[in-house]
């Protein structure tokens, strides 16, 4: 208040003398000068000094031209004044010791700092180099969302040749285009009073409303549910959007063209009445509901398990499974982190946290803190909801797994109903450079060794095993198949089908594609009434082309997928069959018992629930018309279609 008072009066007081001396713009321009340098002196002070960089150049400009009244001297003075001013300050300053010894010059070597990342992407990095998805990954993405081509031309740019990569081998008699293949659905928790039926081998991995944007959260929720696929809602806790999904509000245009065509059905029949377009949301699917070691959503203002809470939230008919997170690949035993540019006032009510603070979840669970203890509160939630319940982890140390399938041997019927095994190179919104790079066992090793302890000890059937790890395309999802997996998980995937680029931002709250931000302005890139459409059709390309690799490898079913199914490129002239790297225990190399409703004698619904809103929610919108349907349709879903009656 008190600098308030000396701007306003040190102004006035030289817009006055200007007056005086020279008219009113003299006096406009006295009193833009003293504003200029007095808020140079003032930033400079509170140690910000390109503000006073700036507002010291604008004052010597204003002066300067002034004085001249030379358009060219001006501008000549605005640089050198800032230039000079950039290089006074580099020298005097004392944090940088290049800015110090290269006055003015350094700059250029952070311009070049700023913009390398963008110049690595589009200029230098190879189609299949880039990190973590390659330029290949990431198109396949993009055209499988917008209903593209996804084939290539001329043969692949791979290097077929190079040590370790994975080969799928293919049948000598594929299975016929014209025998159909179904898959039957995978079956959580066959003895749980609500089993889970799940459709399809890959579901929408764990990103959590804070992680990602509103709109983001609102896209893949009803993009799974027009989908028929599993979504799972990350540590964040459950929200409106992954209920809700997607809100529709009608168009000025769908107004204009209702009342066209409902003026045209006074006067000719060949014009139906339609409905007033109406707001509505499109709604989602089925939901897995993840719990960190934070417990947002369920836990106590101590932070303790809420057990009242965790009833109220699971018996929501669109959650079908919960899943306790004990670690996470891209950051193991290390917590969670959402930053806190990122803990908007909605996600701090949500989560019941401190506002603009950076939230670390902590590093493990203090409900449980041995294998024995674990499985007990398994099995209070399992009894609590009548929901499976599993858990997620991240292999290290093989003992932990080996303790579980011990456990689980010594108690029959009891234990986890699904073991989702994350990799060491998985996805995260933010984790310290040393858990990301140097911590956990790679996805493509941890799959077999989970299925194999499993199998020794003669639990395998009674879970179901699933995974995730850079899944971007439908042959690195039929490796972890064939590796041991039941049921895939791709978050990263799903992002670029919503238009990410790799940026590499999300820990800053400034993604580019309105992805991983609460920015206002940049969350207005993402458009949840089109990118739900794309996050469907990166779905269901996956599965189509899922069901020709099935073919192609002479099976009909995920569950004859073996490990023999791939080979490993291991030299220049040598690939090995997966059973051999990664060997299965002695007798126990038979493909495992599908879990599948004819297993356990149920039987399932005819297909997935609809996308819909939940109860009580605003009421769904009108049905889309057909080229909504179509896959890639960039205008994506509205709610009135000029339809002209069958004149019979």
């Amino acid at each position: 208040m008190f600098w308030k008072m000396i701007l306003a009066v040190l102004t006035l007081a030289a817009g006055y003398l200007g007056l005086q001396s020279g008219g009113a713009h003299v006096a406009v321009l006295s009193g833009l000068v003293a504003l200029s340098t007095l808020l140079s002196i003032r930033s400079y002070l509170r140690r910000k000094p390109w503000w006073a960089v700036v507002m010291g150049t604008l004052a010597v400009g204003l002066t300067v031209g002034h004085c001249s009244g030379s358009t060219a001297i001006t501008l000549g003075a605005v640089v050198v004044a800032f230039i000079g001013q950039a290089v006074i300050h580099d020298m005097l300053q004392q944090k940088h010791s290049l800015e110090r010894a290269f006055p003015g010059l350094a700059h250029f070597r952070r311009f070049a700092e700023l913009i390398r990342p963008e110049i690595q992407q589009y200029f230098i990095e190879r189609d299949t180099e880039g990190k973590p998805a390659t330029r290949d990954d990431r198109s396949f993405c993009y055209a499988a969302s917008k209903g593209e081509l996804t084939d290539i031309s001329f043969g692949t740019k791979r290097d077929y040749h190079k040590a370790g990569q994975i080969h799928i081998c293919n049948a000598d008699f594929p299975v016929p285009d014209r025998e159909e293949i179904n898959l039957p659905p995978l079956v959580l928790g066959p003895t749980r009073k609500h089993p889970a039926f799940i459709w399809g081998r890959l579901g929408v991995g764990d990103m959590s409303f804070g992680s990602l944007g509103r709109n983001a959260v609102e896209a893949l929720a009803s993009g799974a549910g027009r989908a028929g696929i599993l979504l799972s809602t990350g540590e964040g806790g459950l929200t409106p959007y992954h209920l809700n999904g997607v809100h529709i509000k009608p168009t000025f245009v769908q107004y204009v063209a209702w009342a066209y065509a409902y003026a045209l059905s006074f006067v000719s029949r060949s014009w139906r009445r339609e409905p007033m377009p109406k707001a509505g949301y499109i709604g989602s699917g089925q939901i897995m509901l993840e719990l960190g070691t934070a417990k947002f959503g369920c836990r106590t203002a101590a932070g303790d398990f809420d057990y009242e809470k965790f009833v109220a939230i699971t018996s929501n008919p669109k959650i079908v499974a919960i899943k306790l997170k004990l670690a996470q690949g891209a950051k193991p035993g290390g917590g969670g982190i959402l930053p806190g540019v990122k803990v908007t006032k909605e996600i701090a009510e949500i989560r019941g946290i401190p506002e603009g603070k950076d939230c670390h979840s902590p590093n493990t669970w203090s409900e449980f803190s041995d294998v024995p203890s674990m499985m007990a509160f398994i099995a209070r939630l399992q009894e609590l909801s009548g929901k499976p319940v599993g858990i997620k982890i991240v292999i290290g140390q093989d003992k932990f797994i080996t303790n579980v399938a011990e456990w689980m041997k010594e108690h029959p019927g009891k234990g986890p109903d699904f073991i989702h095994v994350d990799g060491g190179e998985g996805g995260t919104g933010a984790a310290p450079l040393m858990l990301a790079d140097f911590v956990g066992m790679s996805i493509l090793h941890a799959i077999p060794l989970v299925d194999n302890i499993l199998r020794k000890a003669g639990v395998r059937d009674r879970v179901v095993l699933m995974s995730s790890g850079k899944v971007f395309n439908p042959g690195q999802l039929v490796i972890q198949l064939a590796l041991g997996a039941d049921f895939v998980f791709a978050a990263r995937g799903f992002m670029f089908s919503l238009g990410c680029i790799q940026a590499l931002k999300c820990a800053t709250g400034e993604c580019p594609a309105g992805v991983t931000t609460h920015h206002k302005w940049l969350q207005r890139a993402l458009v949840p009434r089109v990118k739900y459409v794309r996050v469907a059709n990166y779905a269901e390309t996956m599965h189509k082309h899922l069901i020709k690799l099935l073919r192609v490898v002479g099976v009909r079913d995920t569950f004859e997928l073996m490990r023999g199914h791939i080979r490993i490129v291991s030299g220049t002239h040598n690939e090995v069959p997966g059973d051999v790297v990664h060997p299965y225990p002695q007798g126990c190399a038979q493909p495992q018992v599908p879990s599948i409703p004819a297993t356990f004698g149920l039987k399932a619904p005819a297909g997935p629930p609809p996308c819909a809103p939940p109860p009580g929610v605003l009421p769904p919108p009108e049905p889309e018309p057909e080229h909504a349907k179509e896959k890639g349709d960039p205008r994506g879903p509205v709610l009135i279609q000029l339809r002209v009656a069958d004149k019979h």
